[in-house]
């Protein structure tokens, strides 16, 4: 009333006030090498002023799968041939890291073909990922070649699912073979392959995957030996977090990969578990 205003408190000095570098102070490190940069960074960057930063090229991910029983999704099936869902799995775990995958599907059982493949392959990409001809049958070529071409640095991993793992070097770009089974290629790029991708991206990493340990409610038959990754379910019972398999665990049940939201992580020495034991778990969404 009157043009006049009245203050029911009294306003506090300061208050409503943003000083200069009550943010972002002089010589603070904004962000550090390494950083991905997610909307929140790339706002940062422009409320700088910045039109402009350096950043790591993009990883270039040369992949294909192998296998003459391996065959395209749209075609009609016949016995002893299966659909190439490793091209699917791996190429949206690589489309989830944002590399550019020079993508050439499937490639027969031809030595021959396969040596020439990776040849044009390893001068164009920083990364080879290949599924497949890794394992011991009389068609796997995939090994043999690579010790032609170039070098071959290890090959089968003490884990379940995935032994059949081969790493090595064409020239410049990394090469790893993963195995043909789905659920084997899946486990093996989760915990191999993804962190050596993130550390040839120039991204901070950390030293491991968190473990955390809950109640597994079931019994799961396990041999010592070998590092195991079975699918579980993590679910909430009375206000405590436990854990459950998926059900059958064999390296080529995929849905097992679906249904789980977190590896139970069973290292080499652990026997059989009993129901009402504390496990070792791995997130999934760690992983992505």
């Amino acid at each position: 009333k009157n043009n006049e205003i009245t203050f029911i408190e009294m306003p506090k000095i300061g208050a409503n006030i943003r000083k200069s570098g009550e943010d972002i102070k002089k010589k603070d490190i904004v962000l550090s090498k390494g950083t991905l940069l997610y909307p929140a960074e790339l706002g940062l960057i422009a409320s700088l002023g910045f039109s402009k930063i350096k950043v790591f090229k993009k990883l270039k991910v040369g992949i294909f799968s192998t296998g003459d029983e391996i065959v395209k999704t749209g075609t009609k099936i016949k016995s002893g041939q299966v659909y190439d869902s490793n091209h699917f799995t791996i190429h949206s775990m690589l489309c989830r890291l944002n590399v550019e995958c020079l993508d050439l599907r499937v490639i027969p059982d031809n030595k021959i073909i396969i040596k020439n493949t990776l040849l044009k392959l390893a001068k164009k990409a920083d990364v080879i990922i290949t599924s497949g001809g890794v394992s011991v049958g009389a068609a796997d070529y995939m090994k043999e070649v690579l010790k032609e071409i170039g070098q071959v640095l290890f090959w089968k991993l003490s884990i379940k699912p995935g032994k059949p793992m081969a790493y090595g070097k064409i020239n410049k770009a990394d090469f790893f073979g993963l195995p043909g089974n789905p659920v084997s290629a899946m486990v093996t790029f989760y915990q191999i392959v993804q962190g050596s991708l993130k550390m040839r991206m120039g991204l901070k990493i950390d030293d491991s995957i968190p473990l955390l340990k809950v109640e597994c409610v079931e019994s799961i038959f396990k041999r010592p030996g070998r590092t195991e990754f079975q699918r579980g379910i993590l679910f909430q019972s009375n206000k405590t977090w436990k854990v459950k398999t998926t059900g059958q665990q064999g390296s080529a049940i995929l849905s097992s990969m679906s249904k789980a939201n977190c590896f139970i992580v069973l290292s080499a020495d652990r026997g059989a578990i009993k129901a009402g034991e504390i496990v070792d778990i791995q997130l999934m969404a760690s992983f992505i």
